[in-house]
Formats: C-alpha cells, structure tokens, sequence
C-alpha cells in the first residue's frame, strides 16, 4: 500500500497503489470473482473507500482480477476529506486513515489469537509539504520484533516529502497469550501515533 498524497483545501489527494500476493490475494479473488457481474465495480469501490464517506476514489484500475496465478494490483486517485484543519499559520493533519491493527487489544482474551495465515503487511504514506510550511515535530515511531510478530512504524523527512512507513509481519501467524502485555503495550503505542496529528507552520 503506497500512497502518494498532496494537501488540498481540507482534503488530502493523491495516487493510490495496492498489491496483495499470497494468501492476502487469494481471499480478495476469491469473494470478488463470487460477485454477481453488475455488483463488481459498485463492490470494489466501497471496498476501496472501507465504506467511509469522507472518501473518494475514481480511476480506477486493476491488473487481471480473473487470473489467480499472477500478483494483484489496484491502482486509484484517492480524496480524503476531512482530513486537514487550518487555524490561522497553522495546518494540522490527520495523516493515517487505515490504521491498521489499532484496535486489535487482547485485555480480556484468555487463549492464544490465531490468524487464518501468517501476515505481512507494508503500508507508506508520501505526504508532501506545502510551499512555506514546515512540520513542528516528527512523531516518535515503534520498532517491536518478537519471536511471533514484528511491528515497525517510522517517519522521515526528506526535503519536503514526510516519508511515513509501517510493517506489520505475523510470522507463524498467533499472538501467544504469554505475550498479550507486551502486544496490548505496541498496540497503544501504536494507537498513541495514530491519534496524534500531523502539526505544520510557516516556515
């Protein structure tokens, strides 16, 4: 998941490209192409949009969705609205609409959590600055790498693209129940960066 993104108004656009290989490909083949042929465009687009209404998508384009052998890709314009607040010299971001695994807290679990397959997840958001402004603060990020997950978060700045990254690998595809506090631990640290905007200002 790489996205490409540029502040406009109180929105946040840009290019959007997906890729799903394995098991991750599979699943999505394999419910898109049980679709009824006249839902499939209406189906994929609320997928792309996760069912919010701040989002638009359009241009949208695909590799083959009828071949199962060769990796899947999707590739669309995103409008995010919403997504940006201006107050005086001031412009504050909320960069991250996927959030992924943020509310994934085992506080009440008593048994190991299983996946249905073992998971690898990379997801970049571009973000670039506007003319004469300048980021207050880079968030602090995570890098966790344990026996059966790792979760990696991290922000760099280069000229004036803010370069945000995360992988999350599940590698045997369970979080132990030994491991639920130092998991439930990432997580809201996790949730800590996902809560907390992105501050620019003139420069």
């Amino acid at each position: 998941h790489v996205f490409n993104a540029k502040i406009n108004n109180n929105a946040l656009e840009g290019n959007v490209s997906l890729t799903y290989s394995g098991e991750s490909r599979a699943s999505f083949l394999y419910v898109f192409n049980n679709l009824r042929t006249e839902m499939k465009n209406e189906a994929l687009e609320y997928y792309l949009k996760r069912a919010d209404r701040n989002m638009m998508v359009d241009n949208i384009e695909t590799s083959d969705l009828e071949n199962r052998d060769d990796q899947l890709s999707i590739d669309f314009n995103l409008k995010q609205d919403n997504a940006v607040s201006s107050f005086d010299d001031e412009i504050y971001i909320n960069l991250d609409y996927n959030q992924e695994y943020g509310k994934w807290l085992f506080n009440e679990r008593n048994t190991d959590y299983e996946f249905a397959h073992k998971e690898y997840l990379s997801s970049e958001i571009n973000l670039e600055l506007p003319e004469g402004y300048k980021i207050t603060e880079l968030p602090k990020g995570i890098d966790v790498n344990t026996k059966n997950y790792k979760i990696f978060v991290d922000f760099e700045l280069t000229d004036n693209v803010l370069h945000y990254k995360k992988v999350f690998v599940m590698k045997d595809a369970v979080v132990k129940k030994s491991n639920f506090k130092e998991w439930n631990e990432t997580i809201k640290n996790l949730q800590s960066i996902y809560n907390q905007q992105i501050i620019l200002v003139k420069d």
